[in-house]
């Protein structure tokens, strides 16, 4: 018993037969663009599910050898998806609950079409676990969601609980997939549990501004304020990678405490009032470049 169809992609369909005197019959078919005919088993009632991360223009399609209609399955939107992977520590003894602290955004940026459509839309997706590898020790976790084609996105991982992910970096900490005429899975964003390092202002200072770039770089990694107490943490930062800390308040000036990276001693800086006239006239003279220095510390 023939049957013809047409279908905008390439799916696979689960049908069900009903009403049969051995009751209901189940099997699949493989449905492609080409378009053709296909055999089912005996004559009746059947009703097929498409089977696939594409999302089609009906959760099921109908069909009855008795009053034959060619099938047609059109595609409306597409999946997006992705994986989130964390190492396990060696001492943990309970899974660390990734989905329950952050979630995934992802974001309209471009509109690809040629239709007069805007890109704008926000969206969000869970974590869900998904499994944990023994022999890499990483726990993978999944999102996922559809949307129409022709669409770029900004995809990236956000805190919903600072207090448990303060010491997580995400890499990549964003990137652009998009979704054209086919499902997408974006590249597995990797966590990294990275240090939080301590460091503080000596005579106390309250609200110095502290900066951390990469050795041999101008890039700011992380900043921190100080407290009451002029203390401050900082992060998260890459382990096994050389720092340079920068402390700045307006009136004071900062030297690093001696083998004791990103704590500093605090120097309050004097104001000093100059009027320069002339010696003659005694009439105020302007843009006059004045030099100021210290022979004991260098200041200058």
């Amino acid at each position: 018993y023939a049957f013809e169809y047409q279908t905008s992609h390439d799916v696979t369909v689960k049908y069900t037969l009903k009403s049969t005197s051995s009751g209901s019959q189940t099997g699949e078919l493989n449905l492609t663009r080409a378009g053709k005919t296909l055999c089912l088993p005996q004559p009746g009632s059947y009703e097929f599910v498409p089977q696939s991360c594409i999302t089609f223009d009906a959760q099921s399609y109908s069909f009855d050898t008795s009053n034959p209609q060619p099938l047609k399955l059109n595609a409306q939107e597409f999946q997006l998806s992705g994986k989130v992977a964390i190492k396990k520590p060696k001492k943990e003894t309970t899974r660390f609950t990734l989905e329950s602290y952050a979630k995934v955004d992802i974001v309209e940026t471009n509109y690809l079409g040629t239709d007069d459509e805007s890109a704008e839309e926000k969206l969000s997706a869970d974590l869900k676990y998904d499994s944990f590898d023994e022999k890499t020790s990483l726990y993978t976790y999944t999102y996922s969601i559809t949307h129409k084609p022709l669409y770029e996105f900004e995809i990236s991982v956000v805190r919903t609980n600072e207090a448990k992910t303060r010491q997580l970096l995400f890499n990549p900490t964003s990137q652009t997939v998009s979704i054209n005429n086919a499902c997408t899975t974006a590249e597995t964003i990797k966590i990294v549990r990275g240090s939080l390092p301590k460091g503080s202002i000596s005579p106390a200072l309250k609200g110095v501004s502290i900066s951390v770039s990469e050795e041999g770089s101008t890039e700011v990694l992380a900043t921190a304020i100080t407290g009451d107490d002029g203390s401050y943490e900082i992060g998260p930062l890459y382990p096994g990678k050389k720092y340079t800390y920068q402390a700045s308040l307006e009136g004071y000036r900062f030297e690093q405490v001696a083998d004791k990276l990103g704590s500093f001693k605090s120097v309050q800086l004097s104001t000093l009032n100059v009027n320069i006239s002339d010696s003659k006239t005694k009439a105020p003279l302007g843009d006059v470049f004045l030099s100021l220095s210290n022979s004991q510390t260098g200041f200058k």
